[in-house]
Protein backbone atom coordinates (compact mmCIF):
# COMPACT_ATOMS: atom_id res chain seq x y z
CA UNK A 1 0.00 0.00 0.00
CA UNK A 2 2.74 2.23 0.88
CA UNK A 3 4.22 2.16 -2.59
CA UNK A 4 1.00 2.55 -4.05
CA UNK A 5 1.07 6.35 -2.93
CA UNK A 6 4.04 6.65 -4.62
CA UNK A 7 3.01 5.88 -7.83
CA UNK A 8 0.95 9.26 -8.59
CA UNK A 9 4.55 11.30 -7.56
CA UNK A 10 6.69 8.76 -10.06
CA UNK A 11 4.40 9.91 -12.80
CA UNK A 12 4.13 13.34 -12.46
CA UNK A 13 7.99 13.98 -12.21
CA UNK A 14 8.10 11.48 -15.20
CA UNK A 15 6.05 13.76 -16.90
CA UNK A 16 7.70 16.61 -15.81
CA UNK A 17 11.12 15.54 -17.07
CA UNK A 18 9.95 14.75 -20.30
CA UNK A 19 8.35 18.29 -20.42
CA UNK A 20 11.21 19.71 -19.81
CA UNK A 21 13.07 17.63 -22.69
CA UNK A 22 10.18 18.09 -25.06
CA UNK A 23 10.63 21.96 -24.56
CA UNK A 24 13.76 22.30 -24.51
CA UNK A 25 14.06 20.34 -28.55
CA UNK A 26 11.18 22.65 -29.05
CA UNK A 27 13.29 25.01 -28.49
CA UNK A 28 16.21 24.82 -30.41
CA UNK A 29 14.52 23.74 -33.70
CA UNK A 30 11.93 26.22 -33.43
CA UNK A 31 12.15 29.67 -35.46
CA UNK A 32 15.12 32.01 -34.86
CA UNK A 33 14.64 34.51 -32.27
CA UNK A 34 15.10 37.64 -34.99
CA UNK A 35 17.71 38.83 -37.25
CA UNK A 36 21.26 38.74 -36.39
CA UNK A 37 22.63 41.22 -33.82
CA UNK A 38 26.34 40.96 -34.66
CA UNK A 39 26.75 38.80 -38.17
CA UNK A 40 29.34 37.24 -39.44
CA UNK A 41 31.55 39.40 -41.60
CA UNK A 42 30.27 38.79 -45.03
CA UNK A 43 27.51 36.37 -44.21
CA UNK A 44 24.90 38.91 -44.27
CA UNK A 45 22.22 37.41 -46.48
CA UNK A 46 23.91 34.43 -47.32
CA UNK A 47 22.44 31.96 -44.27
CA UNK A 48 20.86 29.46 -45.84
CA UNK A 49 17.32 29.18 -45.02
CA UNK A 50 17.74 26.11 -42.97
CA UNK A 51 20.00 26.95 -41.01
CA UNK A 52 18.40 30.31 -40.02
CA UNK A 53 14.88 28.43 -39.62
CA UNK A 54 16.46 25.38 -38.03
CA UNK A 55 19.76 26.01 -36.48
CA UNK A 56 20.46 29.95 -35.87
CA UNK A 57 18.03 29.47 -31.98
CA UNK A 58 20.49 27.71 -30.79
CA UNK A 59 23.57 27.88 -32.29
CA UNK A 60 23.36 32.00 -33.36
CA UNK A 61 23.95 33.35 -36.78
CA UNK A 62 26.93 33.32 -36.65
CA UNK A 63 27.88 30.49 -34.38
CA UNK A 64 28.24 32.34 -31.67
CA UNK A 65 26.47 29.64 -28.92
CA UNK A 66 23.50 30.24 -27.07
CA UNK A 67 22.33 28.39 -23.74
CA UNK A 68 21.59 25.77 -25.65
CA UNK A 69 24.75 25.04 -27.54
CA UNK A 70 28.36 26.73 -27.29
CA UNK A 71 29.66 28.80 -29.66
CA UNK A 72 31.12 26.89 -32.94
CA UNK A 73 34.62 26.09 -32.91
CA UNK A 74 35.54 27.02 -36.56
CA UNK A 75 39.09 25.99 -36.36
CA UNK A 76 37.89 22.54 -35.56
CA UNK A 77 34.80 22.74 -37.49
CA UNK A 78 37.31 23.43 -40.67
CA UNK A 79 39.84 20.56 -39.75
CA UNK A 80 36.86 18.07 -39.68
CA UNK A 81 35.69 19.11 -42.82
CA UNK A 82 32.61 18.80 -44.26
CA UNK A 83 31.76 15.20 -44.21
CA UNK A 84 32.08 14.74 -40.91
CA UNK A 85 29.83 18.37 -40.06
CA UNK A 86 27.59 16.62 -42.25
CA UNK A 87 27.43 13.06 -40.32
CA UNK A 88 27.01 15.38 -36.86
CA UNK A 89 24.00 16.91 -38.79
CA UNK A 90 22.50 14.08 -39.81
CA UNK A 91 23.30 11.70 -36.57
CA UNK A 92 23.27 14.49 -34.17
CA UNK A 93 25.37 14.14 -30.93
CA UNK A 94 24.21 12.12 -27.84
CA UNK A 95 24.21 13.18 -24.76
CA UNK A 96 23.55 16.88 -25.70
CA UNK A 97 20.36 19.14 -27.22
CA UNK A 98 21.85 18.08 -30.68
CA UNK A 99 19.09 16.18 -32.49
CA UNK A 100 19.85 13.95 -35.24
CA UNK A 101 18.14 15.89 -38.64
CA UNK A 102 18.08 12.64 -41.07
CA UNK A 103 14.46 12.68 -40.50
CA UNK A 104 13.60 16.37 -41.28
CA UNK A 105 16.35 17.24 -44.12
CA UNK A 106 17.34 16.02 -47.61
CA UNK A 107 20.97 15.18 -48.08
CA UNK A 108 20.81 18.12 -50.00
CA UNK A 109 20.36 20.13 -47.19
CA UNK A 110 22.41 18.80 -44.87
CA UNK A 111 25.32 18.98 -47.17
CA UNK A 112 24.42 22.73 -47.81
CA UNK A 113 24.06 23.52 -44.16
CA UNK A 114 27.90 21.58 -43.64
CA UNK A 115 29.45 23.75 -46.47
CA UNK A 116 28.06 26.80 -45.04
CA UNK A 117 28.69 25.81 -41.40
CA UNK A 118 32.20 25.04 -42.24
CA UNK A 119 33.35 28.30 -44.32
CA UNK A 120 31.68 29.88 -41.57
CA UNK A 121 33.70 32.53 -40.03
CA UNK A 122 34.29 34.17 -36.35
CA UNK A 123 32.50 37.01 -35.24
CA UNK A 124 34.93 40.07 -34.81
CA UNK A 125 35.23 39.21 -31.31
CA UNK A 126 36.07 35.63 -31.55
CA UNK A 127 38.82 36.54 -34.17
CA UNK A 128 40.37 39.13 -31.86
CA UNK A 129 40.44 35.85 -28.82
CA UNK A 130 42.29 33.27 -31.14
Amino acid sequence: MHDRNKRPYRVLVILGVLLVLLLSVVRCAGPPAGPPANPALGQVGAVPASYAALCSSCHGYAGEGSNYASPFDHARLQAIGTDEISRLIREGVPGTTMIAWNRTLSAAQIEELAVFIAEMQPTTSESEAE
